[in-house]
């Protein structure tokens, strides 16, 4: 047969060379098509460069429907504020609906623009760039000269005013706000593409490395059935190009293709024209071969277009193909916070003009959906029937839970939407949102209705003790009018001081303040530092006023401290009390109860931190005079016994501890006993020490050892009497206490420090008062003043206020209403408590005539309905008809000639006049939950009620890369959906999220009854009734698809009527077309094409094995993984031996699990987790046979493919 290509005269883009390409490869080979493309390139680059193709503001034509696609847009929006306005929808359908009219005006725009550049422009440079293929896309297209569109915030959330400029027409700063969150994103993006899309390479490779195609046919009986009914010819032609057929297919009783009959291209277009849509292909998921892939099962290689070659390394093809195009994926997140999007590809529209019916068995539910359309919803599966004009019928199917947009037996036309498919895989919750007035008013509405109204009017907090004057108002008078007053009552008494405001001038706040001289006692003023000091009532401690006083943050405040030197020694050393009980511990020190002493040990401590080489002298030594070198550059500031702190070579502390010291070095073992024995104890003057050693002051007796050497150190003692303080004031403060506190800065047993600077005892006069701690608004401070009459002499007093801002006496509505301050009080004058400082007057504007008042006792409001609340319409026509209802709202017909304006509550109406309340209609769905009851006042900002709405988790819709990962790798869902185990009624809906279910009965006599109970969360739940029938498989909760709880599942299923071996394979076989369908969706929603046989490898390799439940009679481990077909070989032998068998569960494993579970241990230690492999491999004495390409390249063998494959 004589090859040839056709005569193409079309306009050739990216696609068009590239199926041209194709024809030339596979009619002529490599060779004529190498020549071919050569000839390409150089037309190519010879008319680009005559052509000299570039972009200028020129080329940024902006389609003139433009306008009239946002016209239409905007009074789509007007349309859905009227509904709002009107109380047919709430805020979430209106926000929702507003998102979906936006999306859809954008792409209609899109498309828009193809048309007016390919009829108007078509050598427009932008116009051939994006549509050839050679630079950029639709929609990069479309900002440049159509609209931007819909933007997210910084939290995910979608903000509902659009984009409508591009950047031909520039941005707004409001859009370039807008936009610039979703920028940067994409930036991090790009720089994060990089390396996960070589992770994820390098994952797959090691999963798949040593698939190799080892035979030439595995003589499987398995196949996968696919159905291309909806299919385009490049689509259909894509999916079964080089593709094995499992069986023969006949068309009206003539045998088209053969059993094991590759599919070529011209087999294809033969196929297609006689409309062969369902087959039964050969592929590597159902490839019975251990170890590798058979020719057959595989196909083509379609680099060549010809069958597979023996030794091929399909894996590495297949890694290589779904990890390459990982860089064209986006990672971005759609985040779209529960707001609902028309998708195109869920609607079901006519493909021709007819009379539409539905299946008389389908149950429809009535159902609101999320942007406020009440609709009826499929309860199941079923089928739309269309009949044309000419009798034919077409029928079209959909799924359960379907929207359906038409009447049944009603006429249709092309293209008009049917119905709505439900969103598949979409994570749900339970999210509320407040309803918050925009107004203030009086809430009005009937009993079970689901409008609630809000009536205007103003609406005023009354403040406690206030005398309102509501009834003395007049209704005539255009003057201001007092509607209530209220006194400014003293609650202490002192000076008053008002205080002006900066920018008015006007009174702002006031403050009382009140004077109180702490002690009867006068300070001192010190000539040289200039400190003042206090002496105690029995002259002993001297206290010196802190220069820093501050007000009273805390329940007491420290304003003076002790400052006699006796209590600071000279020396560094050791402290502590021979009498515990006589201090109390807090949290901060110990405090001093009663008289008594501490004890105070010398010693001098040279922190070194420098290497111990430096040391000159040996440690435990005695040196009777000071200066002693002791290490270099160090000497010994007093005489004593030398002991030397060292760790990890480095010299850290030299202590010196001075005393005397006596030496023994022939000892008996009882004389070491009782020298030992006398170790940490103390001595007093005239006492003997082991027999011979006469103690002459108070003595600390420490006992050193070193080789035959024996230390006896007498360390003296220093005692510090710690006098408790006499110290006595009365003040005149209620509630309030002076006192003393006397403490240790030390504890017991600690090392004293001089450098520190910090004295053993310390004692400190304080203020405490609880009456700081009730009013958080008053303020202290302290004073020192002096003396009136005995000039060396000063006092110290205490000055408190309470500083209140007028703005606070008033309710915070009321702020910025009109008030006026009557003042009774001068400034600085001294008033008594209950003194009356002034009185406030809030003011009310009568521009308007006030028509109705109400006043409300428990929450203290006071409402205001005058003129500019209401509307009144008149008529000349005299044909105001008398309503019924007492609510109207914006857009109803008052007459025959009259529309209203104002959605309200009709207060009077007769044929010439009609009066409203102006209101505003709030819809309630059967989710709201409404706070306040009908008549309450509220206040503008007020939360009304909670809506309750289905919203999508926000960051679980994942699409591109990351979505790549989690289908690979099988991460579990969070909330899995949940299916119906059985076909059958509900009987009941537990309170602990259960649904129990009655299954269909059997046809045994006498037998139990089929009853399950499934569990669910009641958050992610579809609604059921008791006594509705379910079928098997039904999705019973929205949520996310698992694929281990849907394999398990299916496997629970298939075991029913099965052996495990069955199950296993035919549940396997469910999840892996799933797997397969899913992530070809994600690379086809970015425009890149994989073939199935490539997804097919990888997910072979995922969904191959299978855990022991019960080991049987086998030296298997339970929950030990193992290759189904392995575990099949090893239940047969056992069945032959009449041995109990291995029963399993079959598990899905993700990319990073199979390639650690891999059979090679060299290849699953080179990967991760190289030490665990290892170890493992060893302790199971495993044997690596070399079957994959890793292994042998790692140990320096030829791999087992291409040259290196020997068949035998």
């Amino acid at each position: 047969m004589k090859k040839s290509i056709e005569f193409k005269n079309l306009l050739f883009s990216k696609k068009e060379i590239k199926d041209l390409v194709y024809l030339a490869f596979s009619n002529y080979g490599i060779t004529k098509t190498t020549h071919l493309v050569d000839d390409l390139k150089d037309l190519g680059f010879s008319y680009a460069t005559k052509a000299g193709i570039s972009i200028s503001i020129e080329d940024l034509k902006v389609p003139p429907t433009k306008q009239d696609f946002l016209r239409s847009a905007f009074k789509e929006i007007d349309y859905s504020n009227s509904q709002y306005e009107r109380g047919e929808i709430n805020s979430i359908e209106r926000l929702q609906k507003v998102i979906e009219t936006w999306n859809n005006s954008g792409e209609t725009l899109k498309e828009s623009l193809i048309d007016y550049f390919r009829e108007s422009d078509p050598l427009n440079s932008i116009f051939l760039m994006a549509f050839s293929g050679a630079r950029g896309n639709v929609s990069q297209v479309r900002q440049l000269v159509g609209m931007r569109g819909l933007m997210s915030d910084s939290k995910g959330q979608i903000i509902d005013i659009p984009i409508i400029n591009n950047f031909r027409e520039g941005l707004t700063i409001t859009d370039y706000i807008m936009s610039s969150y979703g920028a940067r994103k994409g930036v991090v993006d790009t720089a994060l593409r990089t390396a996960d899309s070589g992770y994820l390479t390098r994952r797959l490779i090691d999963v798949a490395q040593d698939v190799i195609v080892r035979e030439e046919e595995c003589f499987s009986k398995s196949f996968v059935t696919i159905s291309l009914k909806d299919f385009s010819y490049s689509s259909y032609e894509e999916k079964l190009l080089g593709r094995t057929i499992a069986q023969d297919v006949y068309y009206e009783d003539k045998l088209l293709i053969k059993q094991n009959q590759e599919l070529t291209t011209p087999l294809l277009t033969k196929l297609f024209a006689a409309q062969a849509f369902n087959f039964k292909i050969r592929s590597p998921l159902t490839c019975m071969s251990i170890h590798s892939i058979c020719r057959k099962c595989y196909g083509w290689n379609l680099a060549y277009c010809k069958l597979v070659d023996l030794g091929e390394a399909i894996g590495i093809t297949a890694a290589q193909s779904i990890g390459e195009p990982g860089t064209q994926l986006t990672m971005r997140t759609f985040h779209t916070g529960g707001i609902f999007t028309s998708d195109s590809s869920r609607q079901v529209r006519a493909r021709c003009p007819g009379v539409i019916s539905l299946s008389r068995e389908v149950t429809l539910k009535p159902t609101r959906t999320s942007y406020g359309k009440n609709l009826l919803l499929t309860g199941q599966s079923t089928t739309l029937f269309i009949t044309d004009y000419h009798n034919k019928l077409d029928k079209i199917d959909i799924s359960a839970n379907t929207l359906i947009f038409f009447e049944n037996g009603g006429f249709v036309k092309k293209n008009q939407l049917l119905a709505e498919l439900p969103i598949l895989n979409q994570q749900l919750v339970n999210s509320e949102k407040n309803i918050v007035s925009k107004f203030s008013g009086e809430i009005f509405r009937k009993y079970s209705s689901n409008i609630l109204w809000i009536l205007f009017c103003n609406v005023y907090d009354i403040p406690d003790k206030s005398l309102n004057h509501i009834s003395n108002l007049t209704k005539t008078s255009s003057d201001s009018q007092a509607l209530l007053n209220f006194k400014i009552i003293a609650d202490e008494s002192g000076l008053v001081k008002f205080q002006n405001s900066v920018s008015s001038g006007c009174v702002q706040s006031y403050s009382i303040f009140q004077y109180l001289y702490l002690f009867s006692l006068f300070l001192y003023q010190h000539p040289e530092t200039g400190n003042y000091l206090l002496l105690d009532s029995k002259k002993r401690l001297f206290y010196q006023v802190n220069k820093k006083l501050t007000n009273f943050a805390t329940k007491s405040v420290v304003f003076a401290t002790s400052i006699e030197e006796v209590f600071i020694p000279p020396i560094d050393g050791l402290v502590y009390y021979p009498e515990k009980k006589v201090f109390t511990e807090n949290s901060e020190s110990l405090c001093i109860k009663h008289n008594s002493k501490i004890l105070f040990i010398p010693q001098h401590i040279t922190i070194v931190n420098r290497d111990a080489s430096l040391i000159i002298v040996s440690n435990c030594n005695f040196f009777p005079q000071k200066r002693v070198e002791i290490a270099t550059d160090i000497y010994s500031r007093i005489s004593g016994f030398v002991e030397i702190e060292e760790s990890d070579d480095i010299l850290r502390n030299i202590i010196i501890k001075p005393g005397k010291f006596f030496e023994y070095t022939k000892l008996t073992k009882a004389d070491q006993n009782h020298l030992f024995s006398l170790n940490n104890k103390i001595f007093f003057p005239g006492e003997v020490v082991f027999d011979d050693v006469k103690v002459d002051f108070p003595s600390f007796v420490q006992i050193s050892h070193s080789g035959i050497r024996y230390g006896l150190l007498l360390r003296p003692i220093y005692q510090f009497n710690l006098p408790v303080s006499h110290f006595s004031n009365k003040i005149s403060i209620s509630s309030s206490n002076l006192g003393v506190r006397q403490k240790l800065n030390i504890s017991f047993g600690a090392k004293f420090l001089c450098k520190n600077n910090l004295p053993l005892f310390q004692s400190s006069l304080f203020l405490e008062s609880k009456k700081f701690l009730k009013n958080s608004r008053l303020s202290s401070e302290f004073r020192v003043v002096p003396s009136y009459g005995k000039t060396p002499f000063y006092q110290l007093v205490l000055i408190y206020f309470d500083n209140i801002e007028l703005c606070q006496l008033l309710p915070n509505n009321l702020v910025t209403q009109g008030y006026q301050f009557s003042f009774f009080m001068k400034n600085l004058q001294y008033v008594e408590v209950g003194t009356i400082l002034a009185k406030i007057s809030l003011t009310i504007d009568k521009q308007h005539e006030i028509l109705k008042f109400k006043y409300t006792k428990d929450r203290k409001r006071l409402s205001l309905v005058t003129t500019s609340h209401c509307k009144t319409y008149y008529s000349d026509f005299k044909d105001f008809k008398k309503v019924i209802s007492t609510s109207i709202k914006n857009g109803d017909n008052l007459g025959s000639r009259l529309k209203v304006t104002h959605s309200g509550q009709i207060l009077a109406i007769n044929p010439f006049v009609s009066k409203i309340h102006k209101a505003m209609p709030l819809y309630l769905t059967d989710k709201t939950r409404s706070f306040i009851e009908s008549g309450t006042l509220i206040l503008k900002g007020q939360v009304l009620g909670v809506i309750s709405f289905n919203q999508v988790v926000t960051g679980d819709i994942i699409q591109g890369l990351p979505k790549i990962e989690e289908i690979l790798e099988a991460r579990k869902a969070k909330l899995p959906i949940v299916l119906s185990p059985t076909s059958g009624i509900i009987l009941e809906m537990k309170s602990n999220y259960r649904l129990t279910i009655l299954g269909t009965p059997t046809k045994i006599p006498d037998s139990k009854l089929d009853v399950w109970d499934v569990d669910f969360e009641l958050s992610n739940a579809i609604d059921f009734k008791v006594g509705e029938y379910v079928y098997f498989g039904q999705q019973l909760s929205s949520g996310k698809v698992d694929f281990h709880g849907l394999l398990e599942f299916w496997f629970t299923y298939h075991k029913r009527k099965n052996r495990n071996y069955v199950a296993a394979c035919l549940s396997f076989r469910k999840i892996q077309t799933l797997l397969v369908t899913k992530v070809q969706e994600v690379y086809s929603s970015q425009g890149v094409s994989i073939a199935d046989k490539h997804i097919e490898v990888i997910i072979r390799q995922v969904t191959s094995k299978v855990q022991v439940d019960n080991p049987g009679d086998t030296f298997l481990l339970p929950e030990e993984s193992l290759d189904l077909k392995q575990i099949n070989y090893i239940n047969e032998v056992l069945s032959l031996h009449k041995i109990e068998i291995v029963t399993y569960t079959p598990i899905i494993l993700g990319i990073t699990k199979a390639s650690l579970l891999t059979e090679s241990f060299i290849s699953a230690a080179s990967f991760q987790q190289t030490i665990r492999v290892l170890t493992k491999a060893a302790i199971e004495g495993k044997i690596d046979w070399l079957r994959g390409l890793k292994e042998n390249v790692i140990i320096g063998q030829l791999i087992p493919a291409g040259t290196g494959f020997r068949k035998d």
